[in-house]
C-alpha cells in the first residue's frame, strides 16, 4: 500500500489578524459551504486551512494547479474531517476523497491528512503524530536550522511511539529522502517509513505511518468491495476499519490523544 501523509501547524491569532486586515481573503482561500460551516469563525477557518494546508503537503504539489479552494474540507466530526479534491493536477493513485484530522494545541492547530487506495476497505495504516516546542527568539539564522532539527526530533519521537507494542524496534533508523525528495525513515530492515513534517507557530510536527501489513500478528480485513467515498463516513459501526491519528506531545504540550478520523 502506498501511504501519502500530510502534516501541518498553524497559527490561530495569525489568521484572525489576516481576516481583520484583509477580509476579502476568506472568499479567495475558502469554499462557500466552508465559510458557512464555519459560520466565518478565525478558528475554525483556521482549522480548515491546516488541513488544507496538510493535503497539498501530501500531493507534493502546492496549490499550482489545484486552488485554494479546489480543496474542500467537510464540516468538523469528532475532530475528523472529510476532504473533497475538486480538480487540479494530483498523481493518479491519489484519492479524490481522503481523511483527515485536527487537534487544537493551544493557540495552534495540527491538521494531518492521509491517502492510500483502498483505505475504505483495508486495514488502515498505524499512525502517530508527535508535536516538539520550538524555541523562541532565536536570530534568523538559526531559526531554520532549529526547526528542521525539531521536526526531526518528532519524526524520530513518532517512530518511537509506533514501533511500541509491534515487535519492531526503533533503533539506527536513519533519515533518507525518496525519488521525489519526501523524507523517509531508514529502518535496519530496510524499511522505509513515510514521514511528513511541519513547524510553525513555535511547533514542530511530524506524521509517521506504519502500513497494517507491516504489524506482526494484525489479521487482514476482508476486502469487501469498491472504496466508499461517502463524505462523513468514518468506517465506524460501518464493519470498515476507522482510521485512528495518535497524536503524542512532549513539553508539556498535550496529552497523548486519539482522534478517529
Amino acid at each position: 500500500m502506498v501511504v501519502r501523509l500530510g502534516v501541518d501547524v498553524s497559527d490561530v491569532a495569525d489568521w484572525a489578524v489576516r481576516l481583520r486586515r484583509t477580509p476579502q481573503v476568506a472568499a479567495v482561500a475558502f469554499t462557500e459551504r466552508e465559510l458557512a460551516a464555519t459560520a466565518a469563525d478565525p478558528r475554525a477557518l483556521t482549522e480548515v486551512w491546516a488541513v488544507k494546508e496538510a493535503v497539498l503537503k501530501a500531493l507534493g504539489t502546492g496549490f499550482d494547479g489545484i486552488g485554494w479552494r479546489g480543496i474542500e474540507v467537510a464540516p468538523p466530526g469528532g475532530g475528523a474531517r472529510v476532504v473533497r479534491i475538486a480538480g487540479g493536477r494530483h498523481p493518479p493513485d491519489f484519492p479524490r476523497v481522503l481523511r483527515g484530522a485536527v487537534r487544537e494545541v493551544g493557540g495552534s492547530v495540527l491538521a494531518a491528512v492521509v491517502a492510500a487506495p483502498g483505505l475504505g476497505h483495508r486495514p488502515p495504516p498505524r499512525l502517530r503524530a508527535a508535536l516538539v516546542a520550538v524555541p523562541g527568539g532565536l536570530p534568523r539564522r538559526e531559526r531554520q536550522r532549529a526547526h528542521s532539527a525539531a521536526a526531526r526530533l518528532a519524526g524520530r519521537r513518532a517512530w518511537e511511539a509506533l514501533c511500541a507494542g509491534t515487535g519492531r524496534t526503533a533503533a539506527g533508523t536513519r533519515w533518507g529522502r525518496t525519488e521525489a525528495g519526501a523524507p523517509v525513515l531508514r529502518t535496519v530492515g530496510g524499511l522505509r517509513v513515510p514521514v511528513a513534517l511541519a513547524h510553525g507557530a513555535g511547533l514542530a510536527a511530524a506524521l509517521v505511518a506504519l502500513p497494517a501489513a507491516r504489524v506482526p500478528h494484525e489479521a487482514e480485513a476482508e476486502d469487501n468491495g469498491a472504496e466508499d467515498n461517502r463524505p462523513g463516513d468514518s468506517g465506524r459501526g460501518s464493519g470498515k476499519p476507522s482510521l485512528e491519528l495518535t497524536i503524542i506531545a512532549h513539553d508539556n504540550l498535550l496529552k497523548e490523544v486519539t482522534v478517529h478520523a
